[in-house]
Formats: structure tokens, sequence, C-alpha cells
């Protein structure tokens, strides 16, 4: 198979389910998917062993090992020559294989491409993110160190290149991403593209991500330590970067719009080089600018902006949460 999918699962059977279907779903055909069970007690084994559809396999974990060994194993399993990993609760766009795999095709020293997703709960559509609203290829390193982490299935990457990065970290269960992604974006430039490819879920099941960043900050400094001499001075300031904002966006929950403006303005003039590339340049920019309309005209302007926004988020086409039925295999 050209493209493995590899869907860790744990007692989620109805979110597998749509996760499944939306990979039956997609108009690209020479893929696989590898569904790891990491000792559901929901029945989840049951269903996935009376499958049969050839391109869908289910391997069982006798023990539970969590999300990042169960991706390994989904690797140790996979033959396709690229694999995106999927979270079970998860769905992807039809056309996602097909948009990923063309630009790995098309850009040949490429180690990953990155499309955007979508969020979602059960009242439909909430929020679309991209890493870049233009096809760039470059290297990311940068970006990810500052914070821009692209999510589990919007990323399609080079089998060849996972085996370098000896997989993840298994003893991580919280913000693995952040570690896995800092150790891949070294190796080669990533494509990115404006298309939408993943729907994320929101629920209440979910792993609480409060202070995700902040937790990082290890990872963050290791990396920094490890950069080549050419490398470190950028590699510092990209870190500063990181810290003023993440201290930015607190400051601006808290309504503290000066502090917030201070510390993006110190992004830029720190890590200016930052508003060089099309992945985070628009991301600075907007949270410098709500941040300096928040200290001009206060509280209750940026209030009345979060109305309409979520007024006109309410009126776009709901994407709904069962786009894709459970299929009989």
């Amino acid at each position: 198979m050209k493209v493995s999918v590899v869907i860790p699962t744990r007692n989620r059977l109805a979110f597998l389910q749509n996760a499944i279907a939306s990979v039956q779903a997609q108009t690209y055909s020479d893929w696989e998917a590898i569904i790891i069970d990491d000792a559901s007690t929901d029945g989840s084994w049951q269903w996935l062993a009376s499958f049969r559809e050839p391109r869908i396999r289910g391997v069982h974990l006798e023990q539970h090992c969590e999300r990042s060994a169960a991706r390994n194993r989904g690797v140790r399993e996979a033959g396709g020559e690229m694999v995106l990993f999927l979270d079970d609760d998860d769905r992807l766009k039809p056309h996602a294989l097909a948009c990923l795999t063309a630009e790995l095709e098309k850009h040949t020293d490429a180690i990953a491409a990155v499309g955007g997703r979508v969020y979602f709960d059960d009242r439909g559509q909430d929020q679309e993110f991209t890493l870049s609203h233009w096809r760039v290829k470059r290297v990311i390193w940068p970006e990810i160190l500052f914070g821009l982490v692209p999510a589990q299935g919007e990323a399609l990457i080079r089998m060849s290149t996972l085996i370098a990065t000896c997989g993840w970290k298994e003893h991580l269960a919280l913000a693995e991403d952040h570690e896995f992604w800092l150790r891949l974006a070294t190796l080669g430039p990533v494509v990115t593209i404006p298309d939408t490819v993943l729907e994320v879920r929101v629920h209440a099941g979910q792993s609480p991500r409060t202070g995700v960043p902040g937790r990082t900050k290890d990872f963050r400094r290791a990396f920094v330590n490890k950069l080549p001499p050419e490398s470190r001075g950028k590699g510092e300031r990209t870190f500063e970067a990181f810290r003023c904002n993440q201290a930015g966006q607190s400051a601006f929950r808290l309504g503290d719009y000066k502090l917030s403006l201070k510390l993006y303005a110190r992004v830029i003039r720190r890590a200016p080089f930052l508003l060089f590339s099309a992945l985070s340049r628009p991301y600075i920019l907007i949270f410098f600018f709500k941040s300096l309309g928040g200290y001009i005209f206060g509280s209750r302007v940026v209030e009345l902006v979060r109305r309409f926004r979520r007024q006109a988020r309410s009126t776009t086409t709901q994407v709904g949460a069962c786009t894709y039925p459970n299929r009989t295999l």
C-alpha cells in the first residue's frame, strides 16, 4: 500500500466507527488502515475482529500501553511508503489522502505534507485552522519551536522519515506530539497546504490540554541546546518568542491587553524572522492586533467582536456529528 493510516484506540467504539468510515470514504484508494486496540473493554476489539475489509487490520494489545506506544506498534505493522496518524475520535475529509499524497509525490524532498483542520462538536462546525493559506515548502522547526504543531490526522509523513526519528517517545502520554515534531522537523522541508483535511471532534472525553505548551518547555529547551552552533542563536530567540506567546495568550484571556501587546511586540522584536514565515506571520499579527484593539477600545468592544464571531460561525454550514455512516465490513 502507498499510504498506511494508523489509528490507536481505547474504549471509543462509537467514535472509532466514524473514524474508520472516514478512511473508507477517501477518494484516494491506495491505502491500508491499521487499528491498534489498546486493551479496550467496551467491545471495540470484538467489533474490529468482525471486519472483512482486506485493507483494514486490527491489532489487539492485551495490556494498556497509551497512545504513543500504540502508534509505534502501528508503524511496525504498516506496509505503506507514507503514514498518517489519525486519532480515534477524529475524521478525515474525503479528499485528505489524495491532497496530501499528491504533495509528497510532487515534492520528493519533503518529509511530510500538512493540511488544515476544522473543529466540530455535536452542534456542528466550530472553528477552522490551517497552518498556511498558501502552498509552502520550508524547514519548519522554528515554527514548531514557536508552538505551531500539526494535529494528528492532518499530516502525512514519509515512512523513511519516521524510521529516522525512531518513532514516538512511549513514556509520554501528554504533549507527545510537541516532542515528536521537534525531532521530525529538523530532518527536511515540510509542505503545508491550505486544504482542510481533518475534522477534529470536541467532546468531554478528550485529554485535558490545559497547560500543555507550558509542559513542553523542557522539550524545547533541550531541542535548542542540541542545535548546531550556526542555528543556536535563532533557536534561543524563537524559544523566547514561544515563552512570550504563551504569556501573551494568558494576559489576553485575563483582559490585560496592555501586557499582551507588550509581549507580542517583544515576539516581533526578538524573532522578526517569524514574520517572514507564511505559517507564523498571520498567527502573530492576529494576536498583536487583537491585543492592540483591546488596549485601545477596552474589554467591551472585544466581547462584542467575540459575540459577533460566534453568531457568524453559528450561521455557517453545519458539519454535523455523523457525516460518515458506520459501515458493515
